[in-house]
């Protein structure tokens, strides 16, 4: 009866335990956007991620990861666009995200039952991400988005700073496959897109400003960065010609790895 009592009394804790997993994970960083048209490209870097997950059953769960990204991107490296090369523009970024996914698996999947080992899996949900595109200057990095190179801050009908957020939202997805190697512990092979709400994580979308309004608001710095072109010997591009591409927004995303850990095995402890 005694033995009854304590199995009872940890059944709860087992089966509650066993519905939780943490993992962590890291790969290769991915961006699209003005910058770059591929999905590889080698100027990107780490992606890192680490979250929870919570198990309502073997084929669905909730996951909340925290994750960052170093994304990059420069028209130099556009081989097939003679026009992407005279303008001539760059950036780097850091991109923090907070992300809450829904996750479904094709196949039953528990953790330490030989029959349930592996499955490809799908995920997604909403993500709240930070970003701030940086470029050279004078060999230093420097803050685009303070510089309204787009003239953000010369608005002549408005007046008003119209600089854009450097937060936004993004509809995260993701499409992996995860195998249980040993009881409590499993590997993913993973792969995401995030497609953003905005389009400036490399700070480029709109028309070209008047380049010496932008000059006497916000200094050389930013005229320089506003139309880069000049430092190929080219002219500087007129006030209203396309700088980037408004009728689409950004996508940042990775590819990698992600180890989880699921506290146990939905078995109950053996009491003797």
């Amino acid at each position: 009866m005694r033995k009854l009592f304590v199995a009872l009394l940890f059944l709860p804790l087992s089966l509650f335990a066993q519905k939780w997993e943490i993992g962590f994970g890291g790969g290769q960083s991915m961006y699209l956007g003005e910058l770059n048209q591929k999905i590889y490209s080698e100027k990107n870097g780490l992606s890192l991620q680490v979250g929870g997950k919570y198990n309502f059953n073997p084929h669905f769960g909730l996951r909340v990861d925290l994750l960052s990204h170093q994304v990059a991107g420069a028209d130099s490296l556009n081989t097939s666009d003679l026009e992407s090369r005279m303008r001539n523009l760059s950036f780097q970024s850091s991109i923090y995200e907070a992300a809450v996914l829904f996750e479904i698996n094709f196949f039953r999947f528990n953790p330490g039952n030989q029959d349930d080992r592996f499955t490809p899996y799908i995920n997604g949900g909403l993500s709240f991400f930070s970003f701030n595109p940086k470029a050279r200057y004078r060999g230093a990095l420097v803050e685009l988005q303070p510089l309204g190179t787009e003239g953000q801050t010369i608005d002549p009908d408005t007046r008003q700073d119209s600089r854009y957020s450097r937060v936004s939202f993004a509809i995260p997805v993701a499409f992996g496959f995860k195998w249980n190697f040993s009881g409590q512990h499993s590997l993913a092979l993973e792969g995401g897109m995030r497609f953003a709400f905005t389009d400036y994580l490399d700070d480029v979308s709109g028309s070209y400003a008047d380049n010496s309004f932008i000059r006497l608001a916000n200094g050389p710095a930013a005229a320089s960065m506003a139309d880069r072109s000049q430092e190929l010997g080219l002219p500087l591009n007129d006030p209203g010609k396309l700088r980037g591409n408004p009728g689409f927004n950004d996508v940042f995303g990775f590819v990698g790895l992600r180890y989880t850990y699921t506290f146990n095995r939905g078995t109950c402890p053996a009491f003797r």
